[in-house]
């Protein structure tokens, strides 16, 4: 049985990286929204690396 990938929408991951910035604890953040960390540090990473042109698409 295959299992499908999970979507997030280009708010929600800049919603994360903003909440990234002010919290110590990024494993704590990522359970609170049901995401691994290590998803949350490449989204963190893109945003630093392409600031507002970063998560183009539709959740791709």
């Amino acid at each position: 049985m295959t299992q499908e990938r999970k979507k997030y929408d280009p708010a929600f991951k800049r919603q994360a990286v903003e909440l990234s910035k002010d919290r110590k604890n990024l494993s704590e953040l990522a359970r609170e929204l049901g995401i691994k960390v290590t998803l949350l540090y490449k989204w963190r990473k893109e945003f630093e690396a392409f600031e507002s042109g970063s998560f183009p698409g539709n959740g791709n």
